[in-house]
């Protein structure tokens, strides 16, 4: 007996999977000025907060555009949305931020899981059936 996601729309299923990982990341922002979270993260808190929160907003606020989206133009979006901020982090992380090894390993997870969304939306896109 097949689940429920597999006949859903593979177009909702990469917005929903998008949606979810920028929530994910907008929430860590608004909580910038918490700075027992990215001490547990390993990782320098951001400053000035209210900049970084005010970017977690507006990231919450394209989630949900994103997921409320029917086009195959927002996916496209999306995907480059994804590889920019994965090349901003390894940017970032290049230039030798001085992290803990804890901050290093969130940061490599959080720039794979860039890619991998940015990769999935690509093969969709890609792929014959999803026209």
């Amino acid at each position: 007996m097949a689940g429920p996601l597999s006949r859903a729309d593979p177009l909702f299923v990469a917005r929903a999977q998008d949606a979810a990982g920028w929530l994910t990341i907008a929430v860590a922002l608004l909580l910038a000025r918490w700075d027992a979270l990215y001490d547990f993260a390993g990782l320098p808190s951001p400053h000035p907060a209210a900049a970084w929160q005010a970017a977690g907003a507006v990231l919450a606020l394209a989630a949900v555009a994103l997921w409320r989206s029917r086009s195959r133009g927002a996916i496209r979006a999306a995907a480059a949305a994804d590889v920019v901020g994965a090349a901003a982090l390894g940017a970032w992380l290049a230039s030798g931020p001085g992290l803990e090894t804890r901050g290093t390993i969130v940061a490599v997870a959080l720039i794979a899981g860039l890619a991998i969304q940015a990769g999935a939306d690509a093969a969709l896109l890609l792929s014959p059936g999803s026209r």
